[in-house]
């Protein structure tokens, strides 16, 4: 395997604190599901993601540019298949998964990654998940838990928070981009007919669909 601790210039040393600055960084952080208590504040929060929303989208061209490299296009959907299991494994909540990949299409369409290697996106989806459930998360998960499978290379904590800060910087500390589960709550919130165990089954049941779509969605 090639050496790991290479000197690429999009490994940048890191000079401050992930976990405080993607929060602090974006002005729409405070809009979680945790503010939404009355069908009002559900419907002003779906204004405000339907706003932003344009603005978290991927490049003009980003279709074109992932299916004229078939490196990039089977690295992307390798690195979603893992995303998705991972949010199994770990028993992460679906808006981190959603939020990752959101954050690996940005960062893709951003950069181009001309001339990556398979490792390269790998240690590109853990960062993405990484800063994701910091976002999601009530409990924070250790970098090594985010490695333990399901990828052909491993990599250490600090190479990770290299990349995080990487991928951080690529997208202008924008963190909390609406994706398409950012909805689902919202919606469901504003059906107040519905009991608790048939929100969460239909939460549930959206969700599993939604996330299936993930893989085909480029294709």
């Amino acid at each position: 395997m090639e050496n790991l601790l290479c000197n690429e210039v999009w490994f940048m040393s890191p000079t401050t604190t992930v976990h405080d600055n993607v929060r602090a960084n974006d002005q729409y952080y405070n809009v979680r599901r945790s503010n939404y208590t009355t069908k009002e504040d559900c419907e002003k929060a779906i204004g405000i993601f339907l706003g932003k929303e344009a603005s978290y989208l991927t490049k003009p061209g980003y279709l074109k540019l992932i299916k004229s490299d078939n490196l990039i296009d089977r690295a992307r959907f390798k690195a979603i298949c893992w995303l998705i299991k991972s949010q199994k494994r770990m028993d992460l909540s679906f808006g981190t998964v959603f939020g990752a990949v959101s954050y690996l299409d940005r960062f893709i369409s951003i950069t181009h990654c001309q001339g990556w290697k398979y490792w390269m996106f790998e240690l590109l989806s853990i960062a993405c998940l990484s800063v994701a459930s910091k976002l999601n998360e009530s409990i924070t998960v250790s970098l090594h838990e985010f490695q333990v499978e399901g990828l052909d290379h491993s990599f250490s904590s600090s190479q990770i928070q290299r990349m995080e800060l990487t991928l951080l910087k690529a997208l202008g500390w924008r963190m909390d981009s609406p994706t398409p589960y950012s909805y689902i709550e919202l919606l469901i919130c504003t059906i107040d007919t519905l009991n608790k165990t048939l929100v969460d089954n239909l939460t549930a049941r959206v969700s599993k669909l939604l996330l299936n779509t993930l893989l085909g969605m480029l294709n």
